[in-house]
């Protein structure tokens, strides 16, 4: 479920067109079943099932409360739900941290994106979430770059959950509509992100076909 209410675009990435959107299930909320949600969703070549975000202004037209029933009826019917939510904090955000079991932070390892994560991770003990479900991720991680690791949680008072090291190649997948675990599976970013996902689930990940833990009716709950 892509819930960026901000740059949303999911589908873009993945090269698909969406049916419906977040918005358009939400303003259905009082009706909303499983067989409304199988008619908006796109499978993925991958076996992913996508629900696009609107554009922004689309946002306006639901509640916090209409969109966590969508995420309900996706729960219940679904082994894994992801929830793509954006970097900063507002209602839709709070809905996905109160239904996920993990919450992924992700940071990059620029003291901008460090800064921001502290931030973020101090707003989250102040409204309350509990630390344990909260999985920090260091993305884009290069021989060059002068943090380390262990100097972000130092920074932030939190461990580093899971790294992801740079790869030229991702933003050609992602051009292509083909993650880099499809497109280049060889690749250490590649291979991180399949141990992520084995981390999560505790399903191991074949090299080349992601359909064993991606089919339909199975997907990965992720907020943040």
């Amino acid at each position: 479920m892509d819930m960026d209410t901000q740059y949303g675009d999911v589908a873009g990435s993945l090269g698909i067109e969406a049916r419906s959107t977040v918005v358009d299930l939400a303003l259905r909320a009082n009706d909303l079943d499983q067989r409304f949600l199988d008619r908006a969703l796109v499978t993925h070549e991958s076996g992913a099932r996508v629900l696009a975000a609107p554009t922004v202004a689309d946002w306006t037209q639901v509640t916090a409360e209409q969109v966590a029933r969508v995420v309900e009826v996706a729960s219940e019917n679904a082994d894994l739900v992801i929830l793509d939510t954006p970097g900063t904090f507002n209602d839709l955000v709070a809905t996905a941290l109160v239904a996920a079991d993990s919450v992924l932070a992700i940071s990059s390892l620029g003291m901008a994106s460090v800064r921001h994560t502290a931030e973020m991770l101090e707003l989250l003990e102040i409204e309350g979430h509990p630390r344990d479900r909260l999985r920090l991720v260091l993305n884009q991680i290069t021989p060059a770059t002068p943090m380390l690791p262990q100097d972000v949680a130092a920074i932030v008072n939190h461990p580093v959950f899971w790294t992801i090291p740079y790869s030229a190649q991702v933003p050609e997948s992602t051009a292509n509509g083909r993650p880099i675990v499809l497109s280049n599976p060889k690749t250490d970013t590649a291979k991180q992100l399949r141990g992520l996902a084995e981390q999560l689930t505790g399903v191991a990940v074949p090299q080349r076909d992601l359909r064993a833990l991606l089919r339909p009716g199975h997907l990965l709950r992720r907020s943040a």
